[in-house]
């Protein structure tokens, strides 16, 4: 069993190497298990590439089993999470490489009209390490579904996404219907929520 250990934002297994927490994806199937996102910086609070692909940041995934225990994921699965949570990258990445944008495929099965959405992650030197600076936000503003207090129009810091599914009878046989994204708001500091369903109409 590995065990963790966390620095300020970093973390560190011994079969992933220091890294940094971008968010944390659960689901209704097999909630105890949850998938952590991640990346690596350099002593620059830089992004480092990955080794075989010198034009993008390391963005990897493992397992929390029980929520504690590390455990890699299947090449397989890895392959399928990746066109699920695909990374955008900037024109100018390879200059700064301190930031870079995720689109959550799910999103966009759940409602079509959220295709804009985006998690954004930037590396940012703190006053003694270096950190990620996560937040969720809507590109064309918020939809009708959220509330009009004035605090949220304010982009969403992201720790964690869940995901309802239900089964279907078609591959491969379940469907996300719902998302929820969790975190705080980055004007206020309080907690908050922002989910979204499946118009069942359509």
């Amino acid at each position: 069993m590995y065990q963790l250990t966390a620095i300020a934002a970093q973390k560190n297994f011994e079969a992933v190497g220091p890294h940094y927490q971008i968010f944390q994806f659960e689901k209704s199937e097999n909630p105890e298990n949850i998938l952590v996102v991640y990346t690596k910086l350099d002593k620059d609070c830089r992004f480092v590439l990955e080794p075989d692909n010198l034009a993008r940041p390391i963005f990897g995934f493992y397992w929390l089993m029980d929520g504690q225990n590390y455990k890699p994921v299947h090449a397989l699965i890895q392959s399928g999470i990746a066109e699920r949570l695909q990374i955008m990258i900037p024109e100018n990445f390879s200059k700064k490489r301190d930031f870079f944008s995720v689109q959550v495929r799910d999103l966009i099965q759940v409602d079509p009209a959220l295709g804009d959405a985006l998690v954004h992650v930037k590396a940012v030197r703190t006053l003694k390490d270096c950190d990620l600076k996560v937040t969720f936000h809507l590109e064309s503003g918020l939809p009708k579904t959220i509330s009009e207090d004035k605090n949220n129009s304010a982009k969403l810091v992201l720790e964690k996404i869940y995901a309802e599914s239900e089964k279907t009878i078609i591959p491969p046989f379940r469907k996300v219907v719902s998302l929820r994204f969790e975190g705080s708001n980055e004007k206020t500091g309080d907690p908050e929520q922002r989910v979204y369903q499946t118009d069942k109409s359509r």
